[in-house]
């Protein structure tokens, strides 16, 4: 496929340093969400202990809330950078190394260990070998269901975490499909909108809360599905996280990391926090108000919660990083091409850190922070060792 380049503006004059560090915190984040689900009811995890602390669900439901949709921005950010400087076959066959050999690897090595743990600790079902697991009940191959199958789906093969490396490869075959139509069709550009206004994002964001709500009609939040037999998403998620990711492209065509007023920035961020304050001071008082999804007044009240919070965070966190951390140290410049690696491989760290933890006789948020303080620095520190080698670097 040859795609022209368009003249629009592409990268920014210098690297944008409070980019790279918010995706370090956002990294961080990603592994303590996962190290406490063990630890919290409500949310499928390979590891269930003993020890459980509700209160962590107020934390994780906000964080969400707006993290991987922030993430998906930030990737919609860069892809025009990255189709424009390596045009559209180089920028295709970078997203394959980059994003699907990591799942490729992980659907075959990674996961189906994890998973036979799993049907061997929490299933109840008769133990069976290793091979057996795997060629019957993780691959589906010539086995049967279970008529009482405790799920999450059948058969058990799964993508885990990856979902969202495999959602960013549908992005980018989207995107790549995108331009391809504009230059058939010749269509023009559209022009610039120097900032996101309050008339362009109100519409916006209410559109994104009844698609939500609807959508949780019959796909409540949790229920993961494998469309066309390979596509693992959350569908009640998937309004939040796509339209942040076209903020992403819209982000990057009219500069508005660059434009935005830090006080309009503030704004957003001060809207975010309220909203997580409103939702933790709910839980603490029993009157929380997160709903899966249905047709209950609290139904239709969570997604507006949640979309407030998400764009007040996703519009507020990135001017935070740019007035504040918008610089860089040889650590934080390894901790930021590191993130992704850690991104990729963090969870089976976190999960044999909760197996471990396991008869530990020590509160759930004790063992919560055994194993997030241990899995943060381990795993960066494994991928920074790990990108030494210039094959690694090349994928993570």
């Amino acid at each position: 496929m040859k795609v022209a380049t368009p003249h629009v503006p592409t990268a920014p004059g210098r690297r944008l340093h409070f980019m790279d560090n918010l995706r370090v915190a956002l990294t961080v984040l990603i592994v303590l969400q996962h190290a406490g689900f063990a630890y919290a009811p409500g949310n499928w995890w390979y590891v269930t202990d003993a020890r459980q602390q509700p209160l962590l669900d107020a934390f994780f439901i906000v964080n969400r809330s707006f993290r991987m949709s922030l993430f998906f921005l930030i990737a919609g950010y860069f892809m025009p950078y990255v189709f424009d400087r390596k045009g559209a076959g180089g920028y295709l066959k970078d997203r394959f190394i980059r994003l699907g050999l990591p799942i490729l690897g992980f659907l075959v090595f990674v996961f189906p260990p994890l998973m036979y743990a799993y049907y061997l600790n929490f299933r109840g079902y008769p133990p069976i070998g290793f091979l057996d697991y795997t060629y019957h009940v993780y691959w589906g191959i010539k086995g049967h269901r279970p008529p009482d199958w405790s799920g999450p789906a059948w058969p058990d093969r799964q993508i885990g975490h990856l979902w969202f490396t495999e959602m960013l490869l549908v992005y980018a075959l989207l995107y790549a499909g995108w331009r391809w139509i504009k230059l058939q069709l010749g269509l023009p550009r559209l022009g610039r909108l120097h900032r996101p206004s309050l008339i362009l994002l109100v519409p916006v964001m209410i559109l994104v809360a009844v698609a939500s709500w609807w959508i949780r009609l019959d796909y409540p939040i949790y229920r993961w599905g494998a469309f066309l037999g390979v596509l693992q998403l959350s569908p009640g998620d998937l309004p939040r996280d796509f339209t942040c990711f076209i903020l992403g492209v819209l982000a990057f065509r009219n500069g508005w990391l660059a434009n935005l007023p830090a006080a309009q920035g503030y704004r957003w961020l001060a809207l975010g926090l309220a909203c997580a304050l409103v939702f933790v001071v709910a839980v603490l008082s029993g009157h929380s108000f997160f709903s899966a999804g249905g047709t209950r007044s609290l139904a239709i009240l969570f997604p507006c919660w949640e979309t407030l919070t998400c764009f007040g965070f996703c519009f507020g966190l990135p001017v935070l990083f740019r007035e504040h951390l918008d610089f860089r140290t040889p650590l934080l410049e390894r901790l930021s091409g590191a993130s992704y690696g850690v991104y990729l491989f963090h969870l089976p760290l976190v999960v044999a850190l909760q197996y471990a933890f396991a008869g530990l006789d020590i509160p759930a948020v004790g063992k919560y922070l055994l194993v997030g303080l241990i899995a943060v620095p381990v795993t960066f520190a494994f991928v920074i060792f790990a990108r030494r080698s210039q094959l690694m670097r090349r994928i993570v």
